[in-house]
């Protein structure tokens, strides 16, 4: 598996940020600005694994690895952020 830590490193650097964003934009109450960054993050990773389908041989099989990695990452950002949220009410 050489050269596949690349796409780990695109999901852990995804979540991160999406975290970061979304508690930064927490504290300066721009609540909808949130939902709209996970919902773009989910649109362009669906739209770079439909890509991928068209794309044929190792270059698309390289984009939908991205995109899966995009939507992984985005995932584990809105579970952390989801379950930030009630520490940071209490």
């Amino acid at each position: 598996m050489e050269g596949f830590h690349i796409f780990l490193y695109i999901c852990l650097g995804i979540a991160l940020l999406s975290v970061a964003i979304s508690v930064f934009l927490r504290r300066s109450r721009h609540e909808r600005l949130i939902s709209k960054m996970y919902a773009f993050l989910f649109l362009v990773s669906v739209l770079i694994i439909l890509i991928s389908l068209f794309i044929g041989g190792w270059e698309g099989m390289g984009y939908g690895f991205i995109g899966i990695s995009i939507f992984l990452g985005s995932v584990i950002g809105l579970a952390v952020t989801i379950l930030i949220r009630p520490m940071k009410q209490v």
